[in-house]
């Protein structure tokens, strides 16, 4: 899945947002201070993240906290901080995938699930490797 751009994914699902009068800026300042934090304190901004970004309605079949959890790790520099990252927006995904009521908009959501797990595999097998 690599021909997936989560920055552009991430674009549309803020101005779809922008649509409806939902602003992001808290939520997207919030995944900065997780990348700019010493890590004895992400715990605790990833639980304030989850719960901040549990009151942002759905972007199509797309979770906003988990497109730009999986975009802020995208982008990132510090491998571990990215492989944190993908964990956290795989939570997401997972759990909004769970909530689908059709088969047809379950699989649409798992697309996300899998393509973050195929994420995960390759940072962990590069850290090992």
């Amino acid at each position: 899945m690599a021909d997936h751009d989560s920055a552009a994914t991430l674009a549309d699902c803020r101005a779809h947002l922008a649509e409806r009068n939902v602003s992001t800026e808290a939520l997207d300042r919030l995944a900065r201070r997780l990348e700019d934090a010493p890590a004895k304190e992400r715990d605790a901004l990833l639980r304030q993240f989850h719960e901040a970004a549990d009151a942002y309605p759905a972007v199509w079949d797309t979770d906003y906290g988990a497109a730009l959890l999986e975009a802020r790790g995208d982008a990132c520099t510090d491998a571990d901080l990215a492989l944190r990252l993908y964990r956290a927006a795989a939570k997401r995904a997972r759990s909004f995938a769970a909530g689908a009521t059709s088969g047809g908009e379950g699989m649409a959501r798992m697309l996300a699930v899998r393509r973050l797990s195929d994420k995960i595999e390759q940072h962990e097998a590069t850290s090992k490797g």
